[in-house]
């Protein structure tokens, strides 16, 4: 029987069952070449669940560093803060690490050249409760992120989240302190969120996974709204949140790109970069905090001294006491002569 020339597709497309036909060495070869193709056909198209997994090691370390910095913090330096709100004494870290703009009053310390805490108020916590709530949250978030994306992508991400829930602390809320690992989780679930949209034909459970994140974005919304806790940054939350779902969708993998995505991330881009230019701007332009919308804060007294000095010349802070009273801003009382003093029309007043 001659040998046939067929292409190995057309050769099994045609052989009936009662004919044999002998391979060569030419068929072979494209027997095999067609066998890659479709090797390569299935490999460009696979499925979330067929993606190799690796150890989650970056989420691990970072839940294990952050528990024995409260652990070794609270037995070693008792917890004490030095502040007279005994509220300070079960945070498990130095100030030095915690966020904030200005020290408090009366030290009065301007801070704002002081980058490392955008970093380190993401490993201390406010108490036992605060900690236990951020590890297990962080850890399922992250785990699930890196067993998938892998370590760098998720850690890089995962700290520059929480760096960004910091900057827009300072642009909105510049007057509190923050310590948690809140802005940096709300990254990883803006990273969750980008996820399911990079990989929606290929995700498991999509719909379950969309309803929950959509959940629980609503009820921190509504909790801001109803029930506002003075002792929660959702600012932090929403700066995390927000770099997070844009820089996932940027650098997460995908693992089928289509010509709409492509889209998205130009207008991901566009936004990741102005978002990115107004924290580092209004940083740089307001060494003495200032936020940008105002609303009903009121500026501090240590906001006001940075601003305006002290009331009377010679004086130090420790000769006032800082004190709530009606106006825009907190005021001073004079300790040697009763005077209260506060700020109007850009200078200290006695009221």
């Amino acid at each position: 029987m001659g040998k046939s020339r067929m292409t190995s597709m057309g050769l099994v497309q045609d052989a009936g069952p009662e004919t044999t036909y002998v391979l060569d060495k030419d068929d072979v070869s494209v027997f095999s070449s067609a066998t890659r193709s479709s090797r390569m056909a299935l490999y460009e198209n696979p499925n979330y669940l067929d993606e190799p997994t690796v150890f989650p090691y970056f989420i691990v370390i970072a839940t294990l560093s952050q528990i024995v910095m409260y652990v070794v913090w609270i037995s070693t330096a008792d917890g004490k803060s030095g502040f007279q709100n005994p509220a300070f004494d079960q945070i498990g870290g130095p100030e030095v690490m915690w966020l904030e703009s200005v020290s408090p009053f009366s030290s009065c310390e301007n801070l704002h050249y002081e980058l490392w805490r955008y970093v380190t108020y993401v490993w201390v916590h406010a108490d036992v409760w605060h900690l236990i709530a951020n590890c297990v949250m962080q850890f399922f978030l992250g785990a699930s992120l890196e067993s998938v994306h892998g370590w760098w992508r998720v850690g890089l991400l995962y700290i520059l989240g929480g760096i960004a829930g910091g900057f827009n602390v300072t642009m909105f809320t510049p007057d509190v302190t923050v310590v948690g690992a809140s802005g940096a989780i709300y990254a990883l679930l803006g990273m969750v969120l980008a996820n399911i949209w990079l990989n929606w034909e290929d995700m498991p459970l999509r719909f379950f996974r969309l309803f929950l994140i959509v959940l629980f974005i609503t009820n921190d919304a509504l909790m801001y709204v109803y029930a506002y806790d003075p002792f929660t940054s959702y600012v932090a939350h929403a700066g995390g949140f927000a770099f997070g779902t844009l820089a996932g969708v940027l650098f997460l993998r995908n693992l089928s790109v289509t010509r709409c995505e492509v889209v998205v991330y130009f207008f991901c881009s566009l936004l990741l970069l102005g978002l990115t230019a107004a924290w580092v701007s209004w940083w740089a332009t307001h060494v003495i905090p200032a936020a940008a919308i105002s609303g009903d804060r009121r500026d501090t007294c240590c906001t006001n001294i940075l601003r305006y000095g002290l009331p009377n010349e010679g004086a130090v802070n420790g000769d006032y006491t800082c004190v709530e009273t009606g106006g825009d801003s907190a005021s001073l009382y004079d300790d040697a002569n009763g005077d209260i003093y506060q700020v109007y029309e850009g200078g200290w007043v006695a009221i």
